[in-house]
């Protein structure tokens, strides 16, 4: 899997994509930045690996980007994720980043955050 799927959002002027991306053995997700027509790579990290091509889902919240992707093995499904924080330019993540998914192949969509 060499391919990439990109998902758009913008925060202030900018506009950011994050892409699913194989290199150097690796699967990392990699946040671009684009503005005044230059696309600028910010940051990558490196995820669980992914059995298909699959769209980012990216939503701002406060100063941060939550950058969503679903993925399966074995049968069932779930939703992976990190979280950018645009002033630090640093990607968050956890030893556990899987959100409960049902076992349907539903894409993800609609995510919804409020502020509390």
């Amino acid at each position: 899997m060499r391919g990439r799927r990109s998902a758009k959002k913008f925060f202030g002027d900018d506009l950011y994509v994050g892409s699913l991306i194989f290199r150097d053995n690796k699967y990392l997700l990699a946040i671009t930045k684009y503005r005044d027509g230059t696309l600028t790579q910010l940051n990558s990290c490196e995820i669980s690996a992914l059995s298909k091509e699959s769209n980012v889902l990216l939503r701002r919240v406060g100063d941060y980007i939550y950058c969503f992707w679903g993925c399966d093995g074995d049968g069932k499904h779930w939703i992976e994720h990190v979280v950018y924080d645009v002033g630090l330019n640093e990607l968050r993540s956890t030893a556990t980043k899987k959100i409960g998914f049902s076992d349907d192949s539903v894409p993800i969509s609609g995510f919804d955050f409020v502020s509390l």
